[in-house]
């Protein structure tokens, strides 16, 4: 029974780590470099454990064998959450106002990036620099390169993009149906805004992704600094862990 349970012990690491390697190989998540900055070390102390639990699994020492269970019980248990922390869900934290009242400063998030296909309505997870969007202020990076926005994802490659004069006001269109938050409110553009989003269009039509806050008061979005780059879109916010509760589909 116990060299049953070593077999599938093993069994269950080499599976968790072949699939590591093969998705790492893969185009299955745009966070791979990220991910591999901690990840790719810890799957090779994996690797190693699992040669050298091998070399001792034949060993009778009572102590060898209970020390060597409890080394690849733990090396499972811990492979398959790197597996999935590296490429299927990852945690984060929400560290601006823009999606408010749907997601607050500070709220804790969960993120689905295996294989992600941007869709629209998707609260997504923009990778911002500071060369591909040079409309964002230096002020917004802190020093840093790359950052993070979580966004909603409201104009697709394709969809048509108009202004409407509305009270006096610019308003912005998509598809022929106006924008709103979902606290109901418009979205409103400037003449300068609108001047800048138009070089952007292809005979009025999207050529990138368009994405917007749910603060239409409050926010750094495509209407200030542009489209995105699909490639740029790293995943889907799909649960809020703090304060518990909200699954967006």
């Amino acid at each position: 029974m116990k060299q049953f349970k070593m077999y599938y012990q093993h069994l269950l690491l080499f599976v968790i780590l072949s699939l590591f390697l093969i998705f790492s190989l893969s185009d299955v998540t745009r966070f791979t470099e990220a991910s591999r900055y901690f990840s790719m070390p810890l799957f090779f102390v994996f690797l190693i454990i699992f040669f050298i639990s091998i070399m001792f699994k034949s060993k009778t020492n009572n102590v060898i064998i209970q020390i060597n269970d409890w080394v690849m019980f733990i090396s499972v248990s811990l492979s398959f959450i790197l597996l999935i922390f590296s490429f299927i869900i990852i945690p984060s934290n929400v560290n601006q106002q823009s999606m408010m009242p749907t997601l607050n400063d500070g709220d804790r998030i969960i993120i689905s990036h295996f294989m992600y296909i941007p869709k629209r309505g998707d609260i997504v997870v923009v990778e911002v620099n500071k060369n591909d969007y040079p409309l964002i202020p230096s002020s917004t990076f802190n020093d840093e390169e790359i950052i993070y926005f979580v966004k909603r994802l409201v104009g697709l490659p394709g969809d048509r993009v108009s202004f409407e004069i509305e009270d006096g006001q610019r308003i912005l269109y998509i598809n022929d149906v106006k924008v709103t938050s979902v606290s109901g409110h418009s979205y409103v553009v400037t003449e300068q805004q609108q001047l800048f989003l138009e070089t952007q269009l292809d005979n009025g039509s999207l050529i990138h992704y368009f994405v917007l806050g749910d603060n239409s008061q409050a926010s750094l979005d495509s209407i200030e600094f542009g489209h995105v780059l699909e490639e740029d879109i790293m995943g889907k916010v799909i649960f809020r862990l703090w304060p518990f509760g909200g699954i967006y589909e």
